[in-house]
């Protein structure tokens, strides 16, 4: 049986492969004994999902899930989180910003949640603040970040 999680970063992975006529390097990173990073080049991705259909969703940081990010920031860079919004879509977030929202503090249970509203791109809160922006949907703000630094396929 296909678990939803791997559903969820098929949706991620296959946006990314088609964002990139000329190419990627992928492969996983197992950090915190959890398959849902994935090095992309030099740079990484976190896969985090709703199973939710419509909006809002929302989405748990627990100790762990920041610890993780943590972690891979030391590692890779950059390091962006990819939240897929059940059957609507994927909202990609550096990790600037997931720290913004949810904090760099591993002890305590965070949380981001995510609206849209009919033809509108996402609004995107947290347990300590707000994007000012919206998002648009989709992997490409990470591509077009990574592709400027050249670490797509290093």
């Amino acid at each position: 049986m296909i678990q939803d999680i791997e559903r969820y970063q098929g949706i991620v992975l296959r946006q990314l492969v088609t964002s990139c006529p000329e190419g990627v390097r992928l492969q996983s990173v197992n950090v915190e004994g959890r398959a849902d990073a994935f090095a992309v080049g030099g740079a990484a991705i976190l896969v985090k999902h709703s199973g939710k259909r419509m909006s809002p969703w929302s989405f748990t940081y627990q100790a762990e899930h920041v610890t993780e990010l943590i972690t891979l920031c030391e590692n890779y860079s950059p390091v962006w989180v990819m939240l897929v919004c059940g059957v609507d879509g994927v909202v990609a977030l550096s990790s600037a910003e997931i720290l913004e929202l949810v904090g760099s503090n591993p002890g305590a249970t965070s949380w981001v949640r995510i609206s849209r509203g009919r033809n509108k791109m996402y609004r995107v809160s947290g347990t300590l603040a707000e994007l000012q922006r919206a998002k648009p949907r989709g992997v490409e703000p990470f591509v077009v970040v990574v592709r400027a630094t050249g670490r797509l396929v290093s």
